[in-house]
């Protein structure tokens, strides 16, 4: 395998210190990025582990603040194509549901039929492995009729469970994700995207409405292909929290 773990341009962690395991020299350590839980998990459980990118992507994303919430409420991963975008993200979907247990995940696309492609290899991979298999009511569990398409995860094995935790789909647009008070987002082909409808109804909905952004514990992935000969023409801008933390990563 050949390439660079590290990108060209990348939001520098907050902790300092003494090198810890990422390997990149940074000092994020488990106790301050989800991101290692994850590559573990995707390693152990899945069986699809992650590569070195995808690894780094991970831990640098899920930098975590003291109080244990995510230091980024905006995530932008930037990669060129058929390098493992897609399986990052369904990994660490795999990872928020089962794990983390972030009550709704939402992934969205330019078209609803490649939301729901990540969907399918999403439900594929867990239902191969028993363990997470045991978790998805066989009744209800995955719902494939077009616009409900749903999957639920439940420890008791009951699609109505209230501690039942679910990941949707919906088209980037502005109807897709309105009035849903969505966990992690998962917004794709940002590129694609000539205003900012889906952006604003993909967000509006956190704060009162009015389409400022999320100061809570709430997450959003968003991913481009480096190189394509239309550039963005959005982009989720520089978020800062009360306190002027930023808010939103370049990885």
């Amino acid at each position: 395998m050949r390439g660079r773990t590290e990108p060209r341009i990348a939001t520098p962690p907050l902790v300092s210190g003494a090198p810890g395991p990422c390997g990149c020299g940074c000092a994020l350590t488990p106790e301050t990025s989800y991101g290692f839980a994850a590559d573990t998990f995707a390693r152990e459980i899945l069986l699809a582990p992650l590569d070195p990118w995808e690894r780094y992507v991970a831990i640098h994303g899920g930098e975590l603040l003291p109080d244990g919430s995510p230091r980024f409420a905006t995530v932008l991963v930037l990669v060129a194509r058929q390098n493992g975008k897609t399986h990052l993200l369904v990994v660490l979907t795999l990872f928020w549901l089962f794990i983390e247990r972030i009550e709704l995940i939402l992934g969205t696309s330019t078209k609803l039929d490649y939301a729901k492609e990540s969907w399918l290899k999403a439900a594929k991979l867990a239902r191969r492995i028993p363990e997470l298999a045991a978790e998805i009511p066989s009744r209800g569990g995955i719902r494939k009729t077009n616009g409900e398409q749903e999957m639920v995860v439940s420890a008791e094995g009951d699609a109505d469970d209230p501690d039942a935790v679910r990941y949707k789909i919906a088209a980037s647009n502005n109807e897709g994700g309105r009035s849903l008070s969505v966990g992690r987002l998962i917004l794709d082909e940002l590129r694609e995207h000539t205003d900012y409808s889906a952006w604003g109804g993909q967000r509006a909905h956190h704060v009162g409405g009015l389409g400022l952004p999320d100061l809570g514990a709430e997450q959003r992935w968003l991913g481009q292909v480096r190189g394509a000969q239309r550039p963005p023409q959005v982009g989720p801008g520089v978020h800062r929290d009360r306190r002027g933390r930023r808010r939103s990563g370049h990885l």
